[in-house]
């Protein structure tokens, strides 16, 4: 009895190939999306840390111009590392969500591969079932007609 092949099987090592490499690139760019993520906090962070000093300073009782010019400047600063920060975390976020589409595109094909050959498979064991039924038959059938030949 012949042994099963699938035809496209090269192909199926192919794609598995691909989607465990886009599995490997949405893995690396959700990293970078959480170290976006993160600098954006860190940086909102330090935004209200920063309102709650200029606040503490504008109520107290010697208030220093200088301290205050000094925490707007930073505070000027730390809401233009916001704005570039939330570029990045958007561009990472973009990055995911192309990278996402990918392995699931790389995902589909090689589960439809996948399927198509077992399938072949299924078919396969049913010829073989199909071919081993018919030898059955011919050998009860010639057993019956031998038995029917030494019987006359």
């Amino acid at each position: 009895m012949k042994a099963f092949k699938f035809p496209l099987e090269s192909l199926i090592e192919l794609r598995m190939n691909e989607e465990r490499q886009a599995l490997h690139e949405l893995g690396l760019k959700l990293e970078k999306q959480g170290q976006a993520q993160q600098k954006l906090k860190s940086t909102t962070d330090q935004i209200i840390q920063c309102h709650g000093r200029i606040n503490q300073l504008m109520s107290s009782q010697c208030l220093s111009l200088f301290e205050v010019y000094n925490h707007n400047e930073y505070l000027r600063e730390l809401r233009r590392l916001e704005v570039a920060a939330k570029k990045d975390f958007d561009h990472a976020s973009r990055m995911v969500a192309e990278s996402r589409q990918n392995y699931h595109k790389k995902k589909s094909d090689s589960e439809v591969l996948t399927k198509l050959r077992e399938r072949n498979y299924q078919e396969h064991i049913q010829r073989l079932e199909k071919i081993e039924a018919r030898h059955i038959d011919d050998l009860v059938n010639s057993r019956h007609n031998q038995q029917r030949l030494e019987v006359v």
